[in-house]
């Protein structure tokens, strides 16, 4: 009979010893010293090799359109098919209740290939964001930050893995196990290895495969319907794990997990299947010469920790922003965001690159007061407040803000024309129903405060402009995810 101890206290270190040469025991916790009583605190190395092949579900045109089961319809159906190879260190520390865990991580490699269709993205992170750092104060899945600069959306992709290594350790039971025998994980440790928000029902289950005196081999299978966002989910896994018993630490882990997602309005959903290899090993202290510890105080808030960069390389702009926003479309000439919150889209943001002035010409504000008065005719809107200032970013920001009426729906909104002294200039028009304004709070101005137009490669004179959109008003006829929405914002055509 054979015991699985995940209680080990160092006190007891010799007498753990003396059993695991035994042969009696097939844990010992790794001989590092909680920091504080009642948490575990582990430093590691890994390596991941995650595969995936599978299909995006696209949503339906029709707005509000369902299939007989009442789930948003799908519209059309993508192949997709990626290979992420990350490479990194981890201080982690968390609780017995799994609800309080922090993680720095320091990423030695981070890169990917994906390819949707006939379309190619390679992702690599930036060196600037190979710190990270990973928290929960709650039952929630853990939020990643870059600690020394914000990291894009594609980057979260990148060291967010469908296992979490972080809690691999916590798969072995403390009860005492025969060869075959099984043991069900914990709900909370099966939604945190799953990176799910909740688990809705279902069960993970572990088995005892084989054991020696050196190894253990567990094989963990069960499926799981759970909630990420607010968006349901439905995960099987079918994986195997390798327990060192001298280390005390799984080193070894395979999964074939399959999980098919819901449709929502921050992400397309998708079937997908994700071959997962992790290896990892137990080290004394991370190469950066960082750990929790010495960074305790750049530990970011909640808050802080949700902000995300976005940058669109075809619209030559960037801007920081709050997680809850999403980027819907980015063709150049125009860019739409939405801005997300518990699965409704709360606001809408549409950034429209204009034609470049002379440098230092600027367009006055009653000029785009009167741009926006021209675009707003149809929907009886009138003008609330206008407003100029130089931004934090160094932009010449005109504000004005209108209310109107668009098929007996209040509707706010906010438009913004952006420039610099060297010519370069856009529109952002942000709209959303009146009723959400205080959901909505402050995120035009966060948005624009941070807002930098980059200069073009070369000139944007109009023959340019013309070629951009004719090349932009096809790729919008053969869009099939493209929404009618979109459309409910008038455009300034100055």
């Amino acid at each position: 009979m054979f015991k699985m101890d995940n209680a080990f206290q160092p006190t007891r270190r010799q007498v753990l010893a003396a059993l695991i040469s035994a042969g009696l025991i097939l844990n010992a916790r790794p001989a590092i010293a909680s920091q504080t009583d009642g948490y575990k605190t582990k430093t590691f190395r890994a390596k991941a090799i995650v595969k995936l092949n599978g299909e995006v579900h696209l949503k339906s045109q029709v707005t509000e359109a369902t299939d007989t089961t009442g789930r948003t319809a799908i519209a059309r159906k993508a192949p997709f098919q990626s290979t992420v190879n990350l490479d990194y260190e981890e201080n982690s520390q968390y609780d017995d209740g799994l609800i309080d865990c922090t993680s720095l991580i320091n990423v030695i490699e981070a890169n990917s290939d994906i390819q949707v269709d006939r379309h190619l993205t390679k992702t690599k992170l930036r060196e600037e964001c190979n710190e990270i750092i990973r928290f929960s104060r709650t039952s929630k899945r853990m939020l990643s930050s870059g600690l020394n600069a914000p990291i894009f959306a594609a980057e979260v992709n990148l060291i967010e893995l469908p296992i979490n290594s972080t809690f691999l350790d916590e798969i072995v039971t403390r009860k005492q196990v025969k060869i075959t025998e099984k043991w069900t994980l914990a709900e909370a440790l099966a939604s945190r290895l799953l990176s799910l928000d909740s688990i809705r029902e279902g069960e993970l289950v572990a088995c005892l495969v084989e054991a020696d005196s050196d190894v253990a081999q567990i094989e963990i299978k069960g499926q799981v319907k759970g909630v990420v966002a607010g968006i349901r989910t439905t995960i099987d896994v079918d994986a195997k794990a390798q327990l060192d018993r001298k280390a005390g630490e799984i080193t070894w882990f395979a999964a074939n997990v399959e999980e098919e997602r819901e449709i929502s309005e921050r992400a397309p959903g998708y079937k997908v299947l994700a071959q997962v290899q992790i290896r990892k090993k137990q080290i004394d202290a991370l190469t950066s010469g960082e750990s929790l510890e010495t960074i305790t105080n750049r530990i970011p808030s909640i808050e802080a920790a949700s902000i995300r960069q976005f940058h669109s390389d075809l619209g030559h702009f960037r801007f920081i922003a709050d997680s809850k926003w999403v980027t819907f479309r980015d063709n150049g000439e125009e860019a739409v965001y939405r801005f997300i919150v518990d699965n409704a889209r709360i606001a809408q943001c549409i950034v429209t690159n204009m034609v470049d002035f002379d440098p230092g010409r600027q367009l006055s504000m009653e000029g785009f007061v009167a741009d926006v008065k021209t675009s707003l005719a149809g929907a009886s809107a009138q003008i609330r407040e206008s407003s100029e200032k130089i931004t934090s970013s160094k932009m010449r920001a005109i504000r004005v803000e209108s209310h109107g009426r668009i098929k007996d729906v209040d509707v706010l909104w906010i438009h913004y024309h952006i420039s610099n002294d060297d010519g370069r200039r856009a529109v952002l028009a942000f709209m959303l129903n009146a009723d959400d304004a205080e959901v909505f709070g402050a995120e035009d101005s966060q948005i624009v405060n941070a807002f930098e137009l980059i200069n073009w490669p070369k000139k944007l004179d109009s023959k340019t402009v013309e070629q951009e959109i004719a090349k932009s008003e096809k790729d919008k006829a053969t869009s099939t995810n493209a929404d009618a929405n979109t459309s409910s914002i008038p455009k300034i055509s100055r």
